[in-house]
């Protein structure tokens, strides 16, 4: 159980980081 709470942790982390690039990406472009 601790093992996919770790890996289900570091998913959403790594969703975070798509979304803000993508954010900074729109920043740039601006």
């Amino acid at each position: 159980k601790t093992f996919a709470f770790i890996e289900d942790g570091s998913r959403s982390i790594h969703q975070l980081l798509i979304i803000f690039e993508a954010i900074t990406k729109n920043l740039d472009r601006t």
